[in-house]
């Protein structure tokens, strides 16, 4: 077995057990923190969301085991504002919500480094590469399963508002943006990485 991976893992679940996301316009907790960078955030959720929409957004750090991070942040919770840019079912009950950060302060930015930080769980990396040859919505749904396959992605999801761009998160030291690329091509499909 490998323990360093087991370890990574074990860390994402405490990361699930105990850091809740509240929507603070409507006042509830709308799922549990599953991954974070300081572009965004994955929320794992009993319910899908609606996409495109902005959202204000608190991490509650109290939450978090031992409390660490609030005694040397000093903060309880980090905002920030966040456009929810994909929303995907992972079993019957749950769902996987991706959030884009669009607005946070350098005080909350600092917050979620030292989180990140201090519980050392991974680091992800966003890149986006265009696809010239998918035309509909069954084949991109096919190719977006088949690249979150791949050890070490996190997600990938075409925009909704290009049907030719694809993002895809994945964490450094597993996998690289050559790497995934190749596995595109590999299938006879045209593509190309878009320096964001």
């Amino acid at each position: 077995m490998d323990t360093h991976k087991e370890k990574r893992r074990n860390r994402r679940w405490d990361l699930v057990l105990y850091l809740p996301v509240i929507d603070q316009k409507e006042g509830r907790i709308i799922g549990y923190l599953s991954d974070i960078t300081t572009m965004g955030v994955m929320v794992l959720s009993e319910k899908p969301i609606a996409l495109e929409e902005e959202h204000l957004l608190s991490i509650h750090l109290e939450k978090l085991p031992s409390h660490d991070n609030q005694q040397e942040s000093g903060k309880s919770y980090i905002h920030f504002r966040a456009s929810s840019r994909w929303s995907k079912p992972i079993n019957n009950n749950l769902y996987m919500l991706g959030f884009m950060i669009t607005e946070i302060s350098a005080e909350d930015l600092d917050a979620i480094r030292l989180l990140i930080r201090q519980i050392g769980i991974y680091q992800f990396v966003d890149i986006m590469i265009q696809i010239d040859d998918i035309t509909n919505a069954q084949e991109r749904q096919r190719l977006e399963e088949a690249v979150c396959e791949t050890e070490g992605v996190a997600s990938a999801v075409f925009e909704s508002d290009n049907p030719h761009l694809m993002i895809i998160q994945y964490e450094l030291g597993e996998v690289g943006s050559a790497q995934i690329l190749q596995q595109i091509t590999a299938q006879g499909i045209r593509a190309h990485l878009v320096i964001l």
